[in-house]
């Protein structure tokens, strides 16, 4: 076995060092050509059905009166309480799981209190992942959604909205 100079030692592990770097970077570049190129239309759909969120704004309605000018039918103030089930389940919070599952029927049971509903029938809807926005009650007075706001319920939300009166 002929031993090599250190100098040709050198070079060779230059050689290999610089071809690993040229396939390292060979991969990076298929890999951004696949997610930009390739695959860029399908990430970039989930992307905005991820962030965004469609929902309706009731408008305030004006007033309806009679010929004399009393007022037959009017809007009145009312919230929506609805919860985003993404947001309850919070899979990726890095909470134990037996503490994930307190913490969501821990908001069941609170939203059945204040909505006076079934805890189950609540619980059922608010962990539904299959939607990404559960209506719990509509048009519900707003001592209610003050409740339900004060009690800090994670992936609760409260929406201002309007009711005929």
């Amino acid at each position: 076995m002929p031993n090599t100079p250190p100098k040709d030692k050198t070079k060779n592990r230059i050689g290999w060092l610089f071809c690993l770097v040229c396939l390292c970077f060979a991969v990076m570049v298929a890999r951004l050509f696949y997610i930009m190129i390739l695959d860029g239309e399908n990430l970039q759909s989930r992307a905005i059905s991820q962030w965004t969120h469609s929902f309706t704004v009731a408008a305030r309605r004006g007033e309806i009166v009679d010929v004399n000018g009393r007022v037959l039918a009017q809007s009145a103030s009312s919230v929506t309480i609805s919860a985003r089930p993404e947001a309850v389940l919070n899979l990726d919070g890095g909470e134990e799981e037996s503490v994930r599952l307190a913490r969501i029927s821990d908001t069941a049971q609170a939203l059945a209190e204040i909505l006076d509903m079934d805890a189950q029938e609540v619980y059922d809807k608010i962990t539904d992942s299959s939607r990404t926005t559960v209506r719990l009650a509509r048009q519900v007075k707003i001592e209610l959604g003050d409740e339900v706001e004060e009690a800090h319920l994670q992936g609760i939300e409260v929406t201002q909205d309007t009711v005929r009166v």
